[in-house]
């Protein structure tokens, strides 16, 4: 592998790590009525970040292979 790509993993494991205490902090406060509006908003967007995390790790994954 490039040490380009190094740089690259960790940030894509550091948005990944971000993502998981996000749903940990949604599931926290699910059971608080007030919080139901943050849960609304989160649940979309994480669904987006784990489809735009797969895409990278598979360019990454055939950028280190081909080049």
């Amino acid at each position: 592998m490039k040490p380009i790509l190094i740089p690259m993993m960790i940030m894509i494991l550091m948005m990944i790590h971000m993502m998981i205490l996000n749903t940990l902090h949604i599931q926290m406060y699910m059971n608080n009525p007030l919080d139901v509006y943050p849960d609304v908003i989160m649940h979309p967007t994480i669904k987006n970040l784990i489809k735009f995390v797969v895409k990278i790790l598979i360019i990454l994954f055939y950028y280190s292979f081909y080049i």
